[in-house]
C-alpha cells in the first residue's frame, strides 16, 4: 500500500464510516452506509475543487469548504477529487 489513510467519520449509531486515501495530489473519499436509512453526509475539505462520484455518476461541488451528499441505505459512495467539472 502506498499513500495516506485517514478516517473522516465513524458513526456507530447511524452505521456510517467515511475514510480518505491520498497519494500526492490524488484523493479518494469512500463513504459507507450500513444502516437501513438514507443519510446525509457533510464533510469539511480544504480546497475548492469538485468530486466525481464514481459509483453514482454525480459531480459534487465544494461549497464554503464543505461537501454535502446523501448515501442510500446499505450503499456507498466513492468520491474522486477532480479539478474539472
Amino acid at each position: 500500500q502506498v499513500g495516506d489513510f485517514k478516517t473522516l467519520l465513524a458513526d456507530d449509531k447511524n452505521q456510517l464510516y467515511v475514510f480518505e486515501r491520498t497519494l500526492n495530489d490524488q484523493q479518494i473519499i469512500v463513504a459507507l452506509n450500513n444502516s437501513k436509512q438514507k443519510h446525509k453526509i457533510v464533510l469539511d475539505v480544504n480546497h475548492k475543487e469538485f468530486y466525481k462520484d464514481l459509483l453514482n455518476g454525480k459531480m459534487i461541488e465544494v461549497d464554503n469548504g464543505k461537501i454535502n451528499f446523501e448515501i442510500e441505505s446499505k450503499w456507498g459512495t466513492v468520491l474522486l477529487k477532480d479539478y474539472y467539472k
